[in-house]
């Protein structure tokens, strides 16, 4: 209350004794600090929704969907082009297969590495995918990484070397030869 005792002394040194002068004084000085407190709070307030806007467009799981939802609605295109149809059952796909791996093995960004990579491959072997269904998976969780970074959602420049397709060995051939 310090400075109320500072606008009183002001007011009684200019010879200001009414009522009136004395109110405005220090409804100016409650209010201003009513004010102040209003506008820390909603500072606070901004940040922490713009914390947790930030801490969902990280979520890998999140980026995925907001991902399949803009190649299906068309604002997220490819070297200019719609995504087809089916690359986007192909995406779809992938995101059923990944929020099972993410079940068993949550991660982040900064977290993809050439363990987790071979973690989710060895679900999908496990699981009985064929090969080339495989690489397919394998490229979308590789594009995936690499659009988030182009985005600027992690600075993990190693996620994207640690993918690799597997050997498809062609079976029908090699039976044929037998």
């Amino acid at each position: 209350m310090c400075a109320i005792d500072q606008a009183l002394e002001e007011l009684l040194s200019q010879g200001k004794f009414e009522d009136t002068y004395i109110d405005r004084a220090v409804e100016s000085i409650v209010f201003a600090e009513i004010r102040e407190q209003q506008r820390k709070e909603e500072e606070e307030r901004k940040q922490k929704k713009q914390a947790a806007e930030e801490a969902r467009k990280k979520d890998v799981r999140t980026f995925l969907n907001d991902f399949i939802a803009g190649i299906r609605e068309g604002s997220i295109k490819h070297n200019g082009n719609t995504y087809s149809v089916n690359t986007c059952k192909v995406w779809e796909s992938f995101r059923l297969i990944l929020e099972r791996f993410y079940k068993k093995h949550p991660f982040t960004w900064e977290s993809i590495d050439q363990r987790l990579v071979d973690k989710f491959l060895f679900m999908m072997e496990k699981d009985g995918y064929m090969p080339k269904s495989i690489n397919k998976y394998l490229v979308c969780f590789r594009a995936m990484v690499g659009y988030a970074h182009k985005a600027r959602l992690h600075n993990n420049s190693v996620a994207e070397k640690c993918f690799s397709k597997i050997r498809v060995v062609n079976v029908i051939k090699q039976r044929k030869s037998i």
